[in-house]
């Protein structure tokens, strides 16, 4: 029993750390805004007590019990998906900064075929306007 408690003891800390690399904040930050003393992340052993999970939630109303206490669900409240780990958010970013290129490329793309467009449209009403002349 001791082991499955250390086991999930530990599961909520790597979720708070978790939680932390989502918010892009540190530990030190992340206790000063919880009321809760300096290193206490680092040196969380056991399971929070309740006045501590009371601070934490409390600062961050936005993470959800039950993902914190057990990892079911969302680590957001109202939140239908899962947090990504952190190679998903590299690959995810990488695919960001790809997607992003790919969208400057096509926009130099559809700039290039506008002007194409403007220019073969003027050419056109010239050469209808010059036959008009020929016909008078």
């Amino acid at each position: 029993m001791i082991l499955n408690n250390k086991i999930m003891e530990t599961s909520i800390k790597q979720r708070i750390i978790d939680f932390l690399k989502y918010k892009e904040i540190g530990q030190t930050k992340f206790e000063e805004i919880c009321g809760l003393s300096r290193g206490y992340v680092t040196k969380l052993r056991k399971s929070p007590t309740g006045d501590k999970l009371n601070k934490i939630f409390n600062a961050f109303p936005e993470l959800d019990k039950q993902w914190l206490l057990t990892g079911e669900g969302s680590m957001l409240r109202g939140s239908g998906e899962p947090k990504a780990t952190e190679g998903e958010d590299a690959a995810l970013r990488e695919e960001v900064v790809m997607l992003r290129e790919r969208v400057r490329n096509l926009q130099k793309l559809i700039d290039e075929k506008e002007r194409t467009i403007r220019i073969l449209s003027r050419r056109a009403s010239f050469d209808s306007a010059s036959r008009l002349d020929e016909m008078a």
